[in-house]
This record gives C-alpha cells, structure tokens and sequence, in this order.
C-alpha cells in the first residue's frame, strides 16, 4: 500500500545506493571486455529490515557480509528487472536524479544482452552522472585561524 511504498522510498533515499557496475567480461568470453548492470542496493545491519525490503519489491538476493569486530551487514541486491518493477513507484527525495537515470539505462538495456548494446555511449554518461550524485557533497573545509 501507500504506507509500504513510502517506507520503502525513505529505505532506498536513506540505505540505498543506486549504481550502474560495469562489470568485466569473464575470461575466455568473445565480445568487447564490460558490460552493463542496473544495481539496486539497500544495506543495514538488520537483516529482518533487509527482508522485509526484500518482500515488499519482491525480488532481489540477500548477501551477508560478517565483519570482524562489527555487526554483520546484510545487502539486498536487486537487479533491472526489479528496478524497472519497482523504482516508478518509489518517490524518492535523496535519489530522485539517481532513479531518473537508472530507469533510462534499464530502459536502453531492455532489449539488449548487457554485453552487446548500441548504447554504450550514453549508458557510460549516465554511469558517470550516477557516480557524481553519489558523491558525498563535502563543503571546502578551510581552516579558521
């Protein structure tokens, strides 16, 4: 319902990252050396919350990730096709621009294998423009004598 959409969308704008990887092509495969890979990513040390995420989208892989000395994070990873489910739904405040640009790239790759597409130009633009909204914006930080 609406409340689940608005929990969700505070999740992803809080605990998410939205990515476009560019993975490299396994060794031994014909064909140019990357691809493309829509990322949907929400991470928390509470796995009940991660599940939960996980439910409501339906759809994703939950990945464990024990760190010593800490609490275990616990990551969803959801790929295009629960983007493409999922994000136009979402009102995102934080990630509105991200959300935007991974819809495109999902949109371009729709019809393509990941590894062969005529997009590679504006999928690489819309990889870098992710990056720099992803980037923590730190102020100039001068020193006061």
């Amino acid at each position: 319902g609406i409340w689940d959409r608005g929990w969700l969308s505070a999740l992803i704008d809080g605990e998410g990252a939205i990515i476009l990887a560019k993975p490299k092509r396994p060794a031994g495969k014909r064909g140019r050396g990357y691809g493309w890979m829509p990322v949907l990513n929400i991470s928390n040390t509470s796995r009940p919350l991660v599940e939960y995420a996980r439910t409501l989208i339906g759809a994703g892989s939950i990945q464990v990730a024990p760190r010593k000395g800490y609490k275990t994070i616990f990551s969803l990873v959801v790929g295009s096709e629960g983007i493409r489910e999922t994000l136009p739904e979402l009102t995102l405040i934080a990630k509105s621009g991200q959300k935007l640009l991974i819809l495109e790239a999902c949109k371009l790759l729709f019809d393509h294998n990941s590894w062969s597409t005529p997009h590679d130009v504006r999928l690489e633009e819309i990889r870098q423009e992710i990056s720099r909204l992803n980037r923590p914006n730190r102020p100039n930080r001068k020193r006061v004598v």
